[in-house]
């Protein structure tokens, strides 16, 4: 397998991206329950389309710098953890992919508790190789957009079906 490592990055790479999509969704889960779900896994191939496996390379507790790599259908992404502040903000800059599509990306999600639930921030902030550049419309719309999307929703969904773990 082939890697293509990418520029790391923090949280100020989300005032300079090129290119953003932000997300909102409305859960009537639990901040708690979400980021909990988020942070371990937790029958990610049920809420995540696509997706194969989950590896983390440090420990548990997980912090700032751990590393987990995750495995879709059609990419591996090595993640780097920029902030886990339980039940409130998860993000993470991608270091390197199996498919090179981004030179630069940070994923912040943020989960703002409501009185009936939590609204979930999944912001995607990234810079694209320059060979897909004249793409980047087709890219956000058709393929980046729905992918987080459907993170996103399938999260909530999942989170609202199973307000505790489940084995």
């Amino acid at each position: 397998m082939i890697w293509f490592n990418s520029i790391p990055a923090d949280l100020s790479f989300c005032k300079t991206a090129k290119y953003s999509i932000s997300l909102k969704i409305n859960s009537t889960a639990k901040a708690e329950r979400l980021y909990e779900v988020l942070l371990t896994g937790e029958n990610q191939t049920i809420w995540a389309k696509g997706f194969k496996k989950l590896v983390w390379f440090n420990p548990s507790p997980y912090d700032f710098g751990s590393i987990r790599d995750i495995h879709l259908a059609w990419i591996k992404v090595r993640e780097r953890m920029l902030i886990l502040e339980p039940n409130k903000h998860f993000a993470f800059s991608s270091d390197a992919l199996t498919v090179p599509i981004v030179t630069k990306m940070v994923e912040d999600i943020q989960f703002q508790p409501t009185a009936t639930g939590t609204i979930i921030h999944w912001n995607v902030y990234y810079n694209l190789y320059w060979f897909l550049i004249p793409f980047k419309g087709f890219l956000k719309k058709r393929i980046f957009q729905k992918m987080f999307f459907d993170f996103a929703k399938g999260l909530s969904d999942y989170a609202e079906k199973y307000p505790s773990k489940i084995s």
